[in-house]
């Protein structure tokens, strides 16, 4: 028989109870296989020490029909966005602001773009992202 394995309820240590900030930082990323994000929490203390932990991640393989790269980064940030609002409201943290990180040109432009209009498929990962996150 297997003994039973137990995870801590709270993702604290004992000596961060006192946390003078938190946040929660989201690294996104797609290749040709799939994509994906990490998402971290950062306690800080008022003693200045600080402590990283995963939070959560999600991945996911690319669709069967073919996609190009800049749609799959498009779409690991509209998840990173997606996670951010779960884990918002999940997290029983005061936390001071969520920070979105992503290694793709094309989506910082895609974002920051106002003028353009894109094809419904990139307008709408860039209107939902925008909806969910501050910029």
């Amino acid at each position: 028989m297997v003994a039973p394995f137990t995870l801590p309820a709270k993702l604290l240590l004992q000596d961060m109870c006192r946390q003078q900030s938190c946040q929660l930082h989201h690294f996104a990323d797609a290749s040709q296989v799939g994509y994906g994000i990490a998402s971290y929490l950062k306690l800080e203390s008022a003693t200045g020490e600080v402590y990283y932990t995963l939070v959560m991640g999600r991945s996911r393989v690319a669709p069967l029909i073919r996609m190009t790269i800049p749609r799959l980064e498009l779409t690991a940030a509209a998840v990173a966005a997606r996670m951010d609002q779960k884990l918002c409201s999940e997290l029983d943290l005061r936390l001071e602001k969520s920070l979105f990180w992503t290694d793709s040109a094309s989506v910082l432009k895609y974002l920051f773009n106002e003028k353009a209009r894109y094809q419904t498929f990139v307008a709408n990962w860039v209107n939902l992202i925008r909806e969910l996150s501050p910029m």
